[in-house]
Protein backbone atom coordinates (compact mmCIF):
# COMPACT_ATOMS: atom_id res chain seq x y z
CA UNK A 1 0.00 0.00 0.00
CA UNK A 2 2.87 2.35 0.82
CA UNK A 3 4.44 1.68 -2.56
CA UNK A 4 1.24 2.58 -4.40
CA UNK A 5 0.98 5.80 -2.41
CA UNK A 6 4.55 6.84 -3.17
CA UNK A 7 4.24 5.93 -6.84
CA UNK A 8 1.05 7.96 -7.09
CA UNK A 9 2.71 10.91 -5.36
CA UNK A 10 5.71 10.65 -7.68
CA UNK A 11 3.46 10.53 -10.76
CA UNK A 12 1.47 13.58 -9.64
CA UNK A 13 4.67 15.50 -8.88
CA UNK A 14 6.28 14.69 -12.22
CA UNK A 15 3.21 15.51 -14.30
CA UNK A 16 2.52 18.67 -12.31
CA UNK A 17 6.03 20.04 -12.72
CA UNK A 18 6.46 18.99 -16.34
CA UNK A 19 4.05 21.68 -17.53
CA UNK A 20 5.80 24.09 -19.87
CA UNK A 21 4.90 27.69 -19.18
CA UNK A 22 5.30 30.46 -21.72
CA UNK A 23 7.25 33.61 -20.92
CA UNK A 24 5.45 36.52 -22.53
CA UNK A 25 7.31 39.81 -22.43
CA UNK A 26 5.20 42.95 -22.21
CA UNK A 27 7.86 45.57 -22.95
CA UNK A 28 8.88 45.98 -26.58
CA UNK A 29 12.42 47.17 -25.86
CA UNK A 30 13.08 44.29 -23.47
CA UNK A 31 11.71 41.76 -25.95
CA UNK A 32 13.74 43.27 -28.80
CA UNK A 33 16.92 43.18 -26.71
CA UNK A 34 16.29 39.56 -25.68
CA UNK A 35 15.66 38.55 -29.28
CA UNK A 36 18.90 40.14 -30.38
CA UNK A 37 20.88 38.72 -27.43
CA UNK A 38 19.50 35.20 -27.92
CA UNK A 39 19.53 35.45 -31.73
CA UNK A 40 15.84 34.48 -31.90
CA UNK A 41 12.92 35.86 -33.88
CA UNK A 42 10.52 38.16 -32.06
CA UNK A 43 6.84 37.21 -32.21
CA UNK A 44 4.46 40.06 -31.42
CA UNK A 45 0.91 39.09 -30.46
CA UNK A 46 -1.71 41.85 -30.55
CA UNK A 47 -4.69 41.03 -28.37
CA UNK A 48 -7.66 42.61 -26.68
CA UNK A 49 -7.65 40.31 -23.67
CA UNK A 50 -10.95 41.44 -22.18
CA UNK A 51 -13.08 42.02 -25.28
CA UNK A 52 -11.71 40.02 -28.23
CA UNK A 53 -13.45 36.64 -28.36
CA UNK A 54 -11.19 35.27 -31.14
CA UNK A 55 -8.18 36.27 -28.99
CA UNK A 56 -9.54 34.24 -26.09
CA UNK A 57 -10.08 31.24 -28.38
CA UNK A 58 -6.61 31.60 -29.86
CA UNK A 59 -5.12 31.53 -26.38
CA UNK A 60 -6.97 28.40 -25.28
CA UNK A 61 -6.80 26.55 -28.61
CA UNK A 62 -3.33 27.52 -29.78
CA UNK A 63 -1.07 29.27 -27.27
CA UNK A 64 -1.93 26.84 -24.48
CA UNK A 65 -1.20 23.80 -26.66
CA UNK A 66 1.87 21.67 -25.97
CA UNK A 67 2.88 21.95 -29.63
CA UNK A 68 3.03 25.75 -29.48
CA UNK A 69 4.82 25.72 -26.13
CA UNK A 70 7.44 23.43 -27.61
CA UNK A 71 7.94 25.62 -30.69
CA UNK A 72 7.95 28.81 -28.59
CA UNK A 73 11.31 27.85 -27.11
CA UNK A 74 12.86 29.11 -30.32
CA UNK A 75 11.36 32.61 -30.23
CA UNK A 76 10.92 35.60 -27.95
CA UNK A 77 7.23 36.26 -27.26
CA UNK A 78 5.82 39.77 -26.90
CA UNK A 79 2.20 40.21 -25.85
CA UNK A 80 0.75 43.57 -26.88
CA UNK A 81 -2.53 43.83 -24.99
CA UNK A 82 -5.01 46.60 -25.76
CA UNK A 83 -7.87 45.95 -23.33
CA UNK A 84 -10.95 48.12 -22.87
CA UNK A 85 -10.89 47.86 -19.09
CA UNK A 86 -8.35 50.18 -17.49
CA UNK A 87 -7.57 47.92 -14.53
CA UNK A 88 -6.00 45.09 -16.54
CA UNK A 89 -2.66 46.71 -17.38
CA UNK A 90 -1.03 49.96 -16.21
CA UNK A 91 -2.01 53.08 -18.16
CA UNK A 92 1.61 53.66 -19.21
CA UNK A 93 1.79 50.17 -20.74
CA UNK A 94 -1.56 50.68 -22.48
CA UNK A 95 -0.24 53.84 -24.14
CA UNK A 96 2.93 52.03 -25.27
CA UNK A 97 0.82 49.15 -26.61
CA UNK A 98 -1.44 51.53 -28.51
CA UNK A 99 1.64 53.11 -30.11
CA UNK A 100 2.95 49.66 -31.08
CA UNK A 101 -0.45 48.75 -32.50
CA UNK A 102 -0.55 51.94 -34.53
CA UNK A 103 2.88 51.17 -36.00
CA UNK A 104 2.78 47.37 -36.42
CA UNK A 105 -0.97 46.67 -36.58
CA UNK A 106 -2.23 49.60 -38.69
CA UNK A 107 -5.46 47.84 -39.70
CA UNK A 108 -6.33 47.46 -36.01
CA UNK A 109 -7.22 43.79 -36.39
CA UNK A 110 -7.28 41.47 -33.41
CA UNK A 111 -5.86 38.96 -32.89
CA UNK A 112 -2.78 39.63 -34.99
Amino acid sequence: MKNIFFLSLLFISVTGFSQISLKWETDFNTAKSLAKLQNKPLVMYFTGSDWCTPCKHLKSDFFDSDEFKDKARGVVLLKVDVPFRRDIIPESLLEKNKALAKKYNPHNSFPT
